[in-house]
Parts: structure tokens; sequence; C-alpha cells
């Protein structure tokens, strides 16, 4: 019998996985980000749309939750856009560890609307990930100043705090499964509309030098969902989970330099990671 802790090991390894294949393409002139998000979002909806045919297809009562149904793929939508945006400027492992700030936005949500009770010792948690965020951004400029890139990958951090916040909301009552699904197919086809004319350069997703590359990106995150999802369901130990899951960002940071080239600032980037990890766990 497959464990929670198997289930933890290829959410991480099909994260890193994603990370790596997403800089890949993105280094590619022709390939346009958004058409990218767009046809990532749909591909992976496929994937998931697999498993919602045989776990089955459950839709409770909208009305408490329609407004957060409404904003849901705007949110994730826009926050796609924004994370590759961000990683056609700056690096995968830049990019990893500024998005754990997302995690902030987290706590502002939670705090703010879900009341939760926010402990004095998870000020120090908070401390942490800024201090990460801010290490890898500094670089060797004099003066702080974040790039476009890094604007965008923080960006891209508080769309995806606030959809998480916005996500405790509907499962509350929604199938999880089926709002997976949903939460990757309305987003990728708004995406898909929101190019417009533009939605022609989709099929450059589908060159003989990309498709591949394309296709195990968009395996790879579904992969990352269902995963995460079998390890709640198999170990019912959320806290736990919570606080390993973000070592991929470590991981991000060492494959990036061996496969990527990303070696520029790497002990800086090495140690904001592990910061942002440790501030992570403080959290939970």
């Amino acid at each position: 019998m497959m464990t929670w802790q198997f289930f933890v090991l290829i959410s991480i390894l099909a994260s890193a996985a994603a990370a790596l294949l997403q800089k890949v393409l993105m280094r590619k002139e022709h390939i346009n980000p958004i058409a990218f998000a767009a046809g990532l979002q749909i591909i992976a909806g496929l994937l998931v749309g697999i498993v919602v045919l045989f776990n089955g297809w459950h839709i409770p009562d909208i009305g408490p939750i329609w407004l957060n149904l409404l904003i849901m793929p705007f949110l994730y939508g826009f926050a796609n856009i924004t994370k590759f945006k961000s990683l056609k400027k700056i690096d995968a492992s830049e990019f990893t560890v500024i998005y754990q700030a997302s995690t902030l936005f987290k706590v502002f949500v939670a705090v703010t609307f879900l009341d939760e009770v926010f402990k004095s010792y998870q000020v120090f948690g908070l401390a942490l990930i800024i201090s990460a965020v801010i290490l890898v951004t500094l670089k060797n400029r004099i003066t702080f100043k974040l790039s476009e890139g890094e604007l965008w990958g923080l960006a891209c951090a508080a769309l995806y705090g606030f959809a998480f916040a916005n996500d405790v909301f509907i499962l509350r009552t929604f199938d999880l499964w089926t709002y997976t699904f949903l939460a990757f197919m309305v987003p990728g086809l708004m995406t898909l509309v929101y190019l417009g004319k533009s939605a022609k350069t989709v099929v450059h997703l589908f060159d003989r030098g990309s498709v591949w590359i394309f296709l195990l990106s968009s395996i790879a995150c579904g992969a990352v969902a269902t995963s995460m999802y079998a390890a709640y369901q198999t170990g019912r130990n959320a806290a736990q989970i919570a606080s390993i899951i973000p070592t991929y960002s470590i991981l991000i940071v060492v494959l990036a330099a061996i496969f990527l080239n990303e070696r520029d600032h790497l002990p800086r980037k090495l140690v904001a990671a592990v910061l942002a990890v440790i501030g992570i766990s403080l959290l939970k």
C-alpha cells in the first residue's frame, strides 16, 4: 500500500520538474507566456478530468459560494499569466523563492477573513520569508529595486495566496476533484479568450522542439495536484504535509544550477530557499 510519504515525494519531484520544464520553454523567444499559461491549464485540467470521470462529477449547492466561484478563474488565470511573465524574465530558482511570499498573503486572509489566531512565534516565520525574498532579489545591487520579472513574481505570489484562501471557502462544500478540474480548465479557457487574436500563438507549444516539454510540464502540474490530494487522503495529517512540501524550493535551486546553469548567486539562493522553508514551517 502506498503511504502519504510516497505521495508527498511525488508532489515535490513533480513540482521541481514542472518548474524546470516551464523555464526551459520560457527561454524560447517565440513562446508567448500567456499562451503557455492557457495551454498548460487546459491540458492539466484534461488530465485531472480523467480522475473526475472515475471519481464522479459532484456539484454542490453553489448559492453560498457563487461569488467565490466567480472570482476563482480571474485569480488563477492572472496568477498563471504573471507566473510565466516572471519566468520569462528571471531564473526559475529566483522565482521559486519569491513565490514563497504567497504564504504572507495566505496568512493575511486567514487572520482577516477566516478568524484564525496569529501566534507570536509566527511573526518570526513571516520575517524569515520576507528576508528570503529580499536576499534573493538584492544580488549585487547597492539599493533595493525590484526588476520587472521580480515584480511579476510578487504579483503571482499575491494572486496565488488570495486564490488559495478563496479555495478554502469553496472546498468547504465542493468535491475536491471536481473543483480541481474546474480550477484548471475554466481559468485556462478564460486566458485563451483573453489572448484574442494572439490565441494562434498557442500552436507554437506544439512545435517539434517544444511539444514534449509542454506536455511533460502539463503532466507534472497535474501530478502535483493529484499526488497532493492523495497524500492528504492517505495521511490525514495536513499540518505535517504542508510543512514538508515547501522543501521543493531547495530542490529547484539545486536542480536549476545543475540542468539550467542557473549558478549566479547560488549560495545566496540556497540560503534564501532554506530561510523560506523554515519560515513557512513556522507558520503552519
